[in-house]
């Protein structure tokens, strides 16, 4: 199981994913302080979650986040931008932010798990 964790300015957005289907997710705000989940959205995201990747272009609550799943005892691993296996094809590519990257996969083998986002929301899109 993966937790994906997409830390914006203002939301948190989390999924958790079985394989490579979207088995839960909850949508928070990037508060900085105090606990990222309550009880109900913690006993349906955690359990069993063997790996959690942070994207975040808010390095204040990104690591509010991280400190918070990390005291959870889940093992995160972070990317901030840089070099990702994606091809950017938008029309102003350095303003987008790793946690609103709308992209095409270089390598479709490097692709673990995509969700299709219900209307109006944002998809999840993990990669190797």
């Amino acid at each position: 199981m993966i937790l994906a964790v997409d830390v914006g300015n203002s939301r948190v957005h989390l999924g958790r994913f079985d394989g490579d289907r979207l088995a839960a997710r909850a949508d928070v705000p990037a508060r900085g302080s105090g606990e990222l989940l309550g009880p109900a959205d913690r006993d349906r995201l955690l359990p069993g979650i063997r790996r959690v990747l942070v994207a975040s272009v808010n390095p204040p609550a990104a690591a509010w986040a991280t400190e918070w799943l990390r005291l959870e005892g889940l093992p995160v691993e972070e990317f901030h931008g840089g070099r990702i296996p994606l091809a950017n094809r938008t029309r102003e590519p350095e303003r987008v932010g790793i946690d609103r990257v709308h992209v095409r996969a270089r390598d479709p083998s490097k692709i673990l798990a995509h969700a299709a986002p219900p209307a109006g929301e944002t998809g999840w899109l993990l990669m190797r």
